[in-house]
C-alpha cells in the first residue's frame, strides 16, 4: 500500500513538471526582446548632442550652417537613427544653398564617432554662386505704364538677386498678373531662359542674364458698369452713386481689382436697403476691336426685408425701452445688415455687456431681430487701503450702480479718510440725456485738505458735460458749472497785503476745456501722449476775492527708446488772473511741490514764504519733468531717475521770467501694479535754501505725469 502510494506521488510530480515546462519555454523568447526595449530607451536618454563638423564650405560659416539644421538635428535626440539624420541633413543643406544660388552644391554626410560622442561630417561642394546681373523683357516697349523695373521687382528688389530654379519658373505668371492689372487683359508671357553671361567677375560667382518674352497686347479701358436692376429700384437705393466711387472716372486703363469693389458696392447698397438676400454676379465684356471693356452686374435682389419684432431675452435688468432707443429700429422698417451692425456696435458702446449676439430670424419679407445679453454686474462695493507720502495712512471705500432704474444711469458714492487729506463725493453719470455722444455728469463732494499754510475745507457742487472724438487718439471736450465755499482753519501763516485775503469764500465757474490722449494705457503708459487745456471763470464771486480767469495746461509724452526702457516728459502749468489788481484770496492760492510735482518739496512746500519758512502759494506755477524708468528683468520692478524743475511765482505775469526755480534730481524704484505703478522716490535739492529739505522721500501710487 505504501509502495503504491509513493509511486502515485512520483507520477503526479513528473505530471506537473511536463506540464509547466511549455509555459518556460513560451517564456523565454521575450527576455530578448524585452532586454532590447530598454537598451534602446536607454540609449536614447543618455543620448548626447550630435557633433557637426563641415569641410569644403567658403561663403556660409559653421554657425550658419548648424542654424539650417536646427530642425533636422532635433530627429537626433527625438530618436532617429543616425542615418537617417545624415540623409536629411543632407537634403536641408542641398535645399538652402540652392536657396542662396548655388544651384550645383553637393553636400555629403558621414556618420562616425569619437571620444566625445557620435560624429556627422559633412563635404561640401558649394559650386558657383548664380546671380542675375541682368534682366530682359523682349516686347515690353510696347507696354505703357509699365517699367522694366516694375517686373525685376516682382523677382526680387536686389540689385543683383540670385538665382533660383523654382522662382524663375513662378516669375511668368508674377509679370502677367502686374501687365494684367493695368490693362493687358491678353498679355502673354513665355517661359524665362537663363544664359551666362562674358563678364570679369571673381571666381565664385556666375553671372547670368534672365530673359522673359512678353507680349503686353493691347490696353483695355475701362468705359461703364451696367446693371439689370429696375430703373427705379435702382435710384431708390442710391446704386449708381455706390458705383461711381469706385471708380469716378471712366475712359482709364482697366485694373481687374475694381471687379470685387463694384460686387461690394452692389452688395452694400442692397443689403442697406433691407435686400438681405440679394445676390450679385459680375462679368467682364471685352470688345477686342476697341480695346474697350465693361463690367455686367446681375442682380438677384429677392425680397426687401422689414422688421418684425425685436425679441429680447426674459431675465435681465435694462428695461427693453432703454434697448429700443439704443437699438434704433422701429418695426416695419427696412431690416438692413448696415443697421444691425450699428445697433451691435451701440449695445456694446453703453458698458452694460460683456457680450451681445443680434440674429435676424425667419424668412420671407418680415424677420425679426432676436437679441441675446450677457449683463455685466451692474452694483459694485470696493474698499481700497493705501498710504501716500502727504496724505499719510488712508483708507478708501465706495459703492456703485451702473444701471439704476434699469436705464444705463450710474450713481457712485465714495470716500477717502486719511490724516491730512479727506473726501465724500456723490456723482451721478448720465450719457443719454444729452444724446448717446455726449455724457452728462453732477456731482456734489465735501473735502478737507491740510496745508503747510492753513486747513482748507471745502464743499462744492457742479454739472459738466462732455463728449469724445476717436477711438485711439481720443479728443474729449468738456464744459460745465461749479459752485464751491471754501473756509479756512487754524491759519499759519503771516498776515498777507490785502484786505480780507484770509477770508472764506464761495464761488461759481464756468469751465471748458479740451483734451487729448493718444497713450497707449491709461494707468501704465509706455508709448503715447496726453494734453489738457481748460479755462475757468468766475460768474460771481463773494467774501474778499474780486472775480478772476483761471488757465490750467498740461503735456505729458512717453516713449520707448529701449526694450522696457521708457523716456517721460512732462510739462504742467496753472495762472489766475484776477480782476483789479488786488491779491488773490489765500484758499484759491496755487500751491505746488509733492510726488507729482518737483519732488525735492514736500506736498504744497514750493514757492514764496512767509518769515517763518511757511509757503503762502501764489498765481501762477510751472513744473518740467523728465524721468527716465528701465524695467529690472523679467520681475514687475522697475528702476527710475528724473529731474524735476518748477516754481510757483506771486503774480501770473511773472510765470514766463523763469524766476525762483527749484529743482530736484532723484531716483525711485517702482512696482507694476493693474492699478499703477507703486513708486517710492528720493529726490534731492542741489540748492536747498533755509527751510528748505536736501533729500525728500515720496511713496505714491500712478505715475508722476
Amino acid at each position: 500500500m505504501i509502495l503504491r502510494l509513493t509511486l502515485l506521488s512520483l507520477g503526479l510530480l513528473a505530471l506537473s513538471a511536463c506540464q509547466s515546462a511549455p509555459v518556460e519555454r513560451s517564456l523565454a523568447p521575450q527576455e530578448p526582446a524585452q532586454a532590447q526595449v530598454q537598451t534602446e530607451a536607454a540609449e536614447k536618454a543618455a543620448r548626447v548632442e550630435l557633433q557637426c563638423k563641415f569641410q569644403g564650405q567658403r561663403f556660409l560659416k559653421h554657425a550658419q550652417l548648424m542654424d539650417a539644421l536646427e530642425f533636422e538635428l532635433q530627429a537626433w535626440t527625438g530618436g532617429s537613427s543616425i542615418a537617417v539624420v545624415a540623409d536629411d541633413c543632407s537634403y536641408q543643406l542641398s535645399e538652402h544653398y540652392r536657396s542662396l544660388g548655388f544651384a550645383s552644391a553637393t553636400i555629403q554626410a558621414e556618420p562616425g564617432r569619437n571620444d566625445a560622442g557620435p560624429t556627422l561630417t559633412f563635404t561640401i561642394d558649394e559650386g558657383l554662386q548664380t546671380l542675375i546681373a541682368e534682366f530682359a523683357f523682349p516686347g515690353l516697349d510696347a507696354a505703357e505704364g509699365v517699367q522694366s523695373a516694375d517686373l525685376q521687382d516682382l523677382y526680387s528688389p536686389e540689385a543683383r538677386p540670385v538665382w533660383i530654379q523654382r522662382q524663375q519658373g513662378s516669375f511668368p505668371g508674377k509679370v502677367k498678373g502686374k501687365l494684367q492689372s493695368v490693362g493687358y487683359l491678353d498679355a502673354a508671357v513665355q517661359p524665362a531662359e537663363v544664359e551666362p553671361m562674358r563678364e570679369a567677375s571673381n571666381k565664385w560667382v556666375r553671372p547670368v542674364r534672365l530673359t522673359l518674352p512678353v507680349q503686353p497686347g493691347p490696353r483695355y479701358r475701362w468705359t461703364e458698369v451696367v446693371h439689370d436692376l429696375p430703373e427705379d429700384l435702382a435710384e431708390a437705393i442710391s446704386l449708381e452713386k455706390a458705383l461711381d466711387q469706385v471708380v469716378p472716372q471712366a475712359n482709364v486703363p482697366f485694373q481687374p481689382r475694381w471687379i470685387p469693389h463694384w460686387k461690394r458696392a452692389a452688395d452694400t447698397a442692397l443689403t442697406g436697403s433691407g435686400y438681405l438676400d440679394a445676390e450679385v454676379q459680375t462679368t467682364l465684356e471685352k470688345d477686342v476691336e476697341t480695346s474697350r471693356v465693361r463690367v455686367q452686374l446681375r442682380i438677384e435682389p429677392g425680397p426687401q426685408v422689414k422688421l418684425g419684432s425685436i425679441l429680447y431675452p426674459d431675465d435681465i435688468k435694462v428695461r427693453t425701452g432703454f434697448l429700443d432707443r439704443q437699438i434704433g429700429l422701429q418695426p416695419g422698417a427696412p431690416l438692413s445688415a448696415q443697421a444691425v451692425d450699428q445697433a451691435l456696435a451701440s449695445l456694446y458702446r453703453t458698458g452694460l455687456f460683456r457680450t451681445v449676439r443680434l440674429r435676424v430670424q425667419g424668412s420671407g419679407s418680415e424677420r425679426d431681430l432676436a437679441v441675446e445679453l450677457e449683463e455685466w454686474p451692474t452694483r459694485e462695493t470696493f474698499i481700497e487701503p493705501g498710504y501716500g507720502s502727504f496724505e499719510g495712512a488712508r483708507l478708501r471705500a465706495g459703492w456703485r450702480h451702473h444701471n439704476v432704474l434699469g436705464v444705463g444711469r450710474s450713481l457712485r458714492v465714495e470716500g477717502v479718510l486719511a490724516e491730512n487729506a479727506s473726501r465724500a463725493l456723490i456723482g451721478w453719470s448720465d450719457p443719454w440725456t444729452l444724446g448717446n455722444e455726449w455724457v452728462l455728469d453732477v456731482n456734489a463732494d465735501l473735502a478737507q485738505r491740510k496745508l503747510p499754510a492753513f486747513r482748507r475745507n471745502s464743499s462744492a457742487a457742479g454739472m459738466f458735460a462732455s463728449r469724445d472724438f476717436g477711438d485711439f487718439d481720443r479728443w474729449t471736450v468738456h464744459g460745465g458749472l461749479r459752485f464751491e465755499e471754501i473756509r479756512l482753519n487754524d491759519v499759519r501763516v503771516d498776515l498777507l497785503p490785502g484786505t480780507g485775503i484770509e477770508s472764506d469764500v464761495s464761488i461759481t465757474t464756468l469751465e471748458s476745456g479740451v483734451a487729448y490722449d493718444s497713450r497707449n494705457h491709461p494707468l501704465l503708459p509706455s508709448q503715447g501722449q496726453k494734453a489738457h487745456f481748460t479755462v475757468q471763470q468766475t460768474l460771481n464771486v463773494s467774501g474778499a476775492a474780486n472775480a478772476f480767469a483761471k488757465v490750467l495746461s498740461g503735456w505729458s509724452f512717453y516713449h520707448p527708446i529701449a526694450e522696457d526702457r521708457v523716456l517721460a516728459v512732462g510739462a504742467r502749468t496753472v495762472a489766475v488772473f484776477p480782476r483789479g489788481g488786488e491779491p488773490h484770496p489765500l484758499g484759491l492760492r496755487i500751491f505746488s511741490g509733492g510726488e507729482n510735482s518737483v519732488r525735492s518739496f514736500k506736498e504744497s512746500e514750493l514757492g514764496p514764504v512767509d518769515s517763518n519758512g511757511t509757503a503762502v502759494g501764489g498765481e501762477g506755477s510751472s513744473t518740467f519733468s523728465v524721468e527716465l524708468t528701465q524695467r529690472l528683468g523679467a520681475s514687475h520692478f522697475q528702476a527710475a531717475a528724473f529731474v524735476d524743475v518748477g516754481n510757483v511765482v506771486t503774480s501770473a505775469s511773472e510765470l514766463f521770467e523763469f524766476k525762483d526755480m527749484e529743482s530736484a534730481l532723484g531716483v525711485g524704484l517702482r512696482y507694476v501694479l493693474p492699478i499703477g505703478p507703486m513708486r517710492l522716490d528720493w529726490a534731492h535739492n542741489p540748492d536747498a535754501k533755509d527751510f528748505q529739505d536736501d533729500w525728500v522721500l515720496h511713496f505714491s501710487v500712478g505715475v508722476a505725469f
